[in-house]
């Protein structure tokens, strides 16, 4: 497996630059000398610098040896950080993921626009150990190492030196922004104690360095790092709970399209026009729509369900419980043709925030597409709870167990279909959470699409219950609906190969889902419900299947929620209402290579698809699943192609990250063909990728190319996969990235991380670019 060392840094350049450089993207191309750091008194400053005194004059007078900013410091610790420093009362600064950021423009702290100027200062910590080196020199090294800017080069250093005290180093670095080919200019200051360092970065437009560099050098000479700090990584299980309360900018009427009605579960059953979503005032508008949680999160997920014109939300952003707002989500409005609700789902990876979030506001614009109201049915927020306790597991000998995680009541229960010959559709369940006294502390409604003849499965939901309330009983109301002739077996579907991976943060089940239809099954949904050795039930999830293949079988991975320890794990597969029997007799699509490589935890694919049908495909589905030699499902995942031309050929590469210490032995792909569609602007690919070549020495492999552009107009957001090749022939690995903007009748350079089997020589670097979901053509 890869090491963690070392990815701290590689953060903090990641979120350093991104916010230079989108800042600093249409600079001046003119290069500009940099301007070093002023040469560091010896001399230790107190922690709160008192600004330098002018020196009486002497008969040959000399400079002072630190220039005097004009500006007055104001004082900061981070207690979850483990350091202290001082910075201009007129900057602005922000906390997130651990790291602390502070800036000369509130704008680069949020989404600068392009030519904003300014500086951006960014503080981080972590152990020696961790790091891998004990010297502020060694660490410095290790940065540059890791430091992979364009044209990236040290002018100065690493030279020792006190900072506050302590045992330090800086070193000063030049590079190029990837956009607008600005130059920069970077100082990195970093400080040790007996266990820990802090390392502080700072970069701005080199035309300004010598504008901030005292003030730099000042800040830095504040720094103080201590011998232990908070986790970053709170304790606990995460939990998913709704809104509790909302307020908007605008919303259509007082109770119907109230912003109350993007409160609780989602309660909207269908797309339309309908009362129980949240709408704005005007068609047209940008709205905003807050919503608030009981329980405060170190928030990992955000999830949007949208069931009316989505997708025209451009903004998401988190609210902090002592005012913080952070944003996690920005894009354009773009037409989306994903089954109703939409779910636009907001995620870290994983990571958590470092501040507690009881809030989400979502921005719409409505002006763009022309399209009306884009509704929102609920708002799904997913974190660790602050205090990260764990509730209660309930009874498995009763008809509904249950799993109390805080004020989240998960529940599974069991049903069945007692006819042999007749279906029913449209069941409805009621579940009633009460106290140990019999009151009823919360009530919720949910529905089953259709139980086939002689079917037995599971359901899994959860409610959410008002402070230090605990649920003693939850029990289940169940209305049996109409019945309905059937050609479906009871069980069309079976599982095998049942996994279960433990994880930090969630874990998740995984398994072989086998169909024995004869035509293809869309929209599938499987229930995992999860067992303690004693047979109670400990944890459940779900998830929606894209498609299962006619007389075949599709990997799974369902993300769950589970406490204590899990001893094996059991799949329940039904169907939706909109599940639909697809012949796939005259498959357009024909899948035409497949390979990958892995690298520790990372695993690298890519396969080429073919359009054989005499249409443009527009929204096919991909499925990728990654097996064990065991035959165990290790990650599965699915993804559209958004555009492929009638006779092309194009290729498809990303990235896995598969549980600790597994191994892949296998990958399989499966591919679905979209609607026939007319492209608005096109009847060819215009866009073709050239020159990619593998960049040598990024501690992450990338590759670069060129993206050209046959059309006559400007495109944005085009999409471009990268498929390597090693010497036999045989892919090895691949990835993919988007490219902001590319010119009329042009090119562009790019560069794409990609991940690839372990000491893997690359032979040949084949590159795909094509019309992506989110591509617009400009004049």
């Amino acid at each position: 497996m890869r090491s963690n060392k070392h990815i701290w840094f590689i953060l903090a350049a990641i979120l350093a630059l991104s916010m230079v450089l989108a800042a600093c993207g249409g600079g001046n191309d003119e290069t500009v000398a940099p301007t070093a750091v002023p040469e560091v008194a010896q001399e230790e400053p107190t922690n709160t610098p008192e600004p330098t005194k002018t020196p009486e004059p002497t008969a040959t007078p000399e400079p002072t040896a630190v220039p005097t900013p004009a500006v007055t410091l104001t004082n900061f610790a981070s207690a979850e950080g483990g350091f202290a420093i001082a910075y201009p009362e007129e900057w602005f600064m922000q906390e997130m993921f651990g790291l602390s950021m502070f800036a000369s423009n509130e704008e680069l702290l949020d989404s600068p626009d392009e030519g904003e100027e300014g500086v951006v200062v960014l503080v981080l910590t972590e152990s020696t150990e961790e790091i891998g080196a004990t010297t502020p020199v060694d660490i410095l090294n290790i940065f540059v190492e890791q430091f992979d800017l364009q044209d990236a080069e040290v002018v100065d250093g690493p030279t020792k030196m006190k900072i506050n005290g302590q045992d330090g180093a800086m070193v000063t670095l030049t590079a190029v922004s990837d956009e607008g080919g600005t130059p920069l200019t970077g100082w990195v200051f970093a400080v040790v104690n007996e266990t820990r360092a802090a390392v502080m970065i700072a970069i701005t437009p080199t035309e300004t360095a010598e504008e901030f560099g005292p003030t730099v050098l000042e800040m830095a000479q504040t720094l103080t790092v201590d011998a232990a700090a908070a986790t970053t990584t709170p304790a606990g299980e995460p939990i998913r709970q709704w809104a509790s309360s909302a307020s908007a900018s605008s919303e259509y009427g007082d109770d119907s399209w109230s912003a109350q009605q993007a409160t609780g579960a989602p309660d909207t059953l269908e797309c339309g026009d309908i009362t129980t979503a949240w709408a704005s005032g005007y068609s047209d508008e940008i709205a905003t729509l807050e919503l608030y949680y009981d329980v405060p999160v170190f928030a990992i997920e955000v999830n949007i369900y949208q069931t009316f014109n989505p997708d025209q939300v451009v903004k998401v952003e988190l609210l902090g419980v002592d005012g913080e707002t952070f944003t996690v989500y920005e894009a354009e409005p773009q037409l989306v043709s994903d089954p109703c609700p939409y779910i636009l789902n907001v995620s870290g990876d994983g990571e958590q925030t470092s501040f507690a979030v009881n809030g989400v506001r979502v921005t719409v614009d409505q002006s763009i597409l022309g399209l009306g109201w884009n509704e929102i049915d609920a708002v799904e927020l997913m974190g660790v709870p602050v205090d990260g306790s764990m509730g209660a597991v309930g009874d498995s000998d009763l008809p509904v167990s249950f799993v109390q995680d805080d004020s989240e009541v998960a529940f599974v229960f069991f049903v069945d279909n007692p006819s042999t010959e007749m279906a029913i559709e449209d069941s409805e369940y009621e579940a009633i959470v009460y106290d140990a006294n019999g009151a009823v502390l919360e009530t919720t409604t949910g529905y089953i699409n259709l139980l086939l003849p002689g079917q037995q499965t599971a359901v899994a939901d959860s409610v959410y219950l008002s402070a230090d309330a605990t649920a003693a009983q939850v029990a289940i109301t169940f209305t049996y609906g109409d019945e309905v002739s059937s050609d479906l077996p009871a069980d069309p579907f079976s599982s095998s190969s049942i996994a279960y991976y433990a994880s930090e943060f969630f874990p998740i089940a995984t398994g072989v889902l086998s169909s024995q239809l004869d035509q293809t099954m869309t929209d599938v949904r499987v229930t995992a419900v999860a067992f303690d050795a004693a047979g109670n039930v400990v944890g459940s999830g779900y998830r929606y299947v894209d498609f299962v293949p006619a007389d075949s079988d599709t990997g799974i991975t369902i993300y769950m929620t589970a406490v204590g320890d899990v001893d094996r794990v059991e799949l329940y597969p039904a169907l939706t209402y909109f599940s639909e029997l697809v012949d796939q007799d005259e498959q357009g699509l024909a899948l035409m290579d497949l390979g990958f490589g892995q690298d520790g935890d990372e695993l690298g694919f890519a396969f080429l698809v073919q359009n054989d049908g005499d249409d443009t495909l527009a929204y096919s589905i991909y499925q990728v699943a990654v097996y064990d030699a065991d035959g165990r499902v290790l990650e599965s995942r699915s993804g559209y192609i958004n555009t492929i031309f009638s006779g092309e050929l194009l290729g498809i590469g990303d990235t896995f990250y598969l549980p600790d210490d597994t191994v892949a032995d296998r990958v399989v792909v499966q591919v679905l063909d979209g609607r026939a569609q007319d492209h608005e602007e096109l009847t060819a690919n215009p866009f073709t990728a050239t020159d990619g070549a593998l960049i040598a020495g990024s501690f992450f492999p990338r590759v670069q190319g060129t993206l050209n552009n046959a059309y006559d107009k400007l495109a944005t957001d085009v999409v471009v996969y990268v498929v390597l090749y090693d010497a036999d022939g045989a892919i090895i690995g691949g990835g993919y990235t988007y490219v902001d903007t590319v010119p009329a009748n042009g090119s562009v350079e790019f560069k794409a991380s990609v991940a690839l089997e372990t000491d893997a020589e690359v032979a040949t670097v084949q590159l795909f670019a094509t019309v992506s979901g989110l591509t617009e053509f400009g004049e």
